[in-house]
């Protein structure tokens, strides 16, 4: 510090709080505020123990410093007549013998302090026969938001196989909206991409409902050679993608403890699979949603796969990828393979 001011000149601190203010804390999630409180309930009573235990700690340590100074008046005084160097010899041994004395002490009443019982979060709510991960089964009713009911659909939509497979796979997805892409494969690697709810320039994804109703519409374009895909959105949750995952994998993600929502097997042998995780409902949401899909996807899946948004192939349609087609000239069917919420 010398040296820099010899340099610089005197320091004046800065004031940076308009420059970097400080970052507010991310909210508690309403789905474990109430595990959250009685945590902080169960941390402040320990740290208001162990305070109290210090305090006797501290008491019996200076009560055994001033028997150790009284002790020092005393026997110094008697031995003062015998001259300084007898004198000093009884200061040094008197010296030792307290200071072994004060460690013998501290380390008793250390040994006598409890350990320590509540360490993070994650550890207490183990402690509480709750998950180690409570955010992961955060439904509708756990953030006081109503469940939706879906309407009753038409007969001729009812007669579709898409849609029987398609109330299953969103009955397990549980997004708010899905959003419906069309792709049509050229003849020379072109692509074109069709995105039925987009309206202005903005996709904000078809209800249950509303691509119920919209599925006639769908299986045509499929038929006429487009590429169905799904996107789940929501705004409570993360609905993250896991592509190309082979059987082996499949068997890991699970013995791993992940609990996927959806397996599709996209071509044979081949499988996408839908993770879900609440979001936070903070500043960094997106940040986290893009992190986990690159993090899994380089685990299970794709390693090139990026971003927490992506399209998925629809269960139902057919995979019309040209090297996915038979001898015959048909292409295969994605299958649901699994679907639980």
């Amino acid at each position: 510090m010398g040296k820099l001011c010899k340099r610089l000149g005197d320091f004046v601190a800065g004031d940076y709080e308009n420059v970097a203010p400080s970052p507010a804390p991310e909210p508690v999630h309403p789905a474990i505020r109430p595990a959250w409180e009685m945590y902080r309930n169960a941390v402040k009573a320990e740290r208001e123990a162990k305070k109290e235990l210090e305090e006797k700690v501290r008491d019996e340590v200076n009560r055994l410093k001033e028997q150790q100074a009284k002790e020092r008046r005393e026997k110094l005084a008697s031995i003062a007549k015998y001259g300084v160097p007898f004198l000093n010899i009884g200061r040094h041994c008197l010296k030792l013998e307290h200071v072994e004395q004060l460690r013998e002490l501290r380390a008793s009443l250390r040994a006598a302090l409890p350990p320590r019982r509540i360490k993070r979060f994650s550890d207490w709510l183990t402690t509480q026969g709750q998950p180690f991960h409570p955010l992961h089964a955060v439904s509708y009713e756990a953030t006081g938001k109503a469940r939706h009911t879906p309407s009753p659909i038409s007969s001729e939509v009812a007669s579709l196989p898409q849609a029987k497979l398609f109330l299953e796979y969103a009955k397990a997805v549980n997004a708010e909206r899905y959003r419906v892409t069309a792709i049509k494969m050229g003849a020379n690697g072109e692509k074109k991409v069709m995105i039925l709810d987009k309206q202005n320039g903005e996709s904000r994804g078809f209800t249950p409902e509303e691509l119920l109703n919209r599925l006639p519409e769908i299986v045509n374009l499929a038929r006429r050679g487009e590429n169905i895909y799904y996107t789940p959105l929501s705004v409570q949750k993360h609905h993250i993608l896991i592509d190309d995952v082979s059987p082996e994998k499949v068997m890991q993600l699970q013995k791993d403890g992940f609990k996927p929502a959806v397996f599709l097997e996209s071509s044979p042998n081949n499988y996408q699979c839908i993770l879900t995780f609440p979001k936070f409902q903070g500043d960094f949401d997106r940040e986290i949603g893009n992190r986990l899909a690159v993090t899994l996807n380089k685990r299970y899946g794709d390693p090139k796969l990026s971003g927490a948004v992506h399209p998925h192939r629809a269960p139902g349609f057919e995979n019309l990828k040209p090297k996915h087609q038979r001898e015959d000239g048909t292409f295969p069917l994605v299958n649901l393979s699994y679907a639980v919420r």
